[in-house]
C-alpha cells in the first residue's frame, strides 16, 4: 500500500510542495505494481484477491521462502495450453482434508516420476486386523500362524475411492487358514492351511463393496462377486 504524503488531509487550493510531490514519486515507483513489458517486480509484501481475478500472462517467480496460499473456496484455474513446472528442489504439498481432482490423463514422464507411484506396505503380525486405504499393501510376517485369522477390507471410517486398491500377502504358513472379507463378513478370498499366496481388491463404487480382481495361490477358496 502506498502511504499518503500528507495524512492529516488536504485544505481547499492548499499548495502541493516539491517535497511532497517528490516523496509521491519516489512511493509510486518503489511500491505501484504496474511495471512495463520486460521490467521485473519485487514484492516483499502480502497481496490478498477477495475477489475478481489475477491473470498472470507471464512468468510468476516464488523465490526464498514465497508462498502462494489459495483460501478456503478460492480457485487456480490452468487454461488449456498452460502448463505448471516444477523445478528440482520444489515440492508441491496437499495438506490433510484436502482434495486433488483430475479429469483428463496424469501423464508420467522421465524416471523419477517412479517416486509418485510408490506404494505403501504395512506388516500384518500373527492376529485379525483390519485392512484399508491408508495402507497399499498387506504382508504378513513371515512367522506361522497360530490360529485362523481374518482380515476385513474397510469400507467405512478410511472411505475408499472408486478404483482404490488394497494387496495383501501371505508369506508366513502354520495349519491355518486366512480369510479375506468384507465389512459385511462376505468372504471374497480363503487362503487354506499352509498356503502362500496374494489377492488384489479394487473397490468400487457402482457396487459400493471390494471385489476380488486377481489372485495367485494353489487350492484356494475365492469369491469374484
Amino acid at each position: 500500500m502506498i502511504p499518503r504524503v500528507k495524512p492529516a488531509g488536504w485544505s481547499l487550493n492548499e499548495t502541493l510542495t516539491s517535497t511532497q510531490i517528490s516523496l509521491v514519486d519516489s512511493q509510486v515507483s518503489a511500491r505501484a505494481c504496474d511495471k512495463q513489458a520486460g521490467q521485473s517486480e519485487t514484492c516483499q509484501a502480502n497481496y490478498t484477491f477477495n475477489t475478481g481475478t489475477c491473470a498472470f500472462a507471464g512468468a510468476t517467480t516464488l523465490s526464498g521462502t514465497g508462498t502462494l496460499t489459495c483460501a478456503s473456496g478460492s480457485a487456480t484455474t490452468f487454461q488449456s495450453g498452460s502448463t505448471l513446472t516444477c523445478q528440482s528442489g520444489s515440492t508441491i504439498a496437499f495438506q490433510s482434508g484436502s482434495t486433488t481432482t483430475i479429469s483428463g490423463a496424469l501423464v508420467r514422464t522421465g524416471g523419477s516420476g517412479t517416486t509418485a507411484w510408490r506404494l505403501t506396505v504395512t506388516a500384518i503380525s500373527d492376529a485379525n486386523a483390519d485392512l484399508t486405504v491408508a495402507q497399499d499393501i498387506y504382508v504378513s510376517t513371515n512367522t506361522a500362524l497360530t490360529a485362523n485369522r481374518v482380515y476385513t477390507l474397510r469400507h467405512t471410517g478410511t472411505v475408499p475411492t472408486d478404483g482404490q486398491v488394497i494387496h495383501y500377502v501371505r508369506r508366513g504358513l502354520g495349519a491355518f487358514t486366512v480369510t479375506i472379507q468384507r465389512e459385511d463378513a462376505t468372504a471374497l478370498l480363503v487362503l487354506p492351511v499352509s498356503a502362500y499366496g496374494f489377492g488384489r481388491f479394487v473397490y468400487s463404487t457402482n457396487f459400493t463393496a471390494w471385489l476380488l480382481v486377481d489372485w495367485s495361490f494353489n487350492a484356494t477358496t475365492i469369491n469374484v462377486g
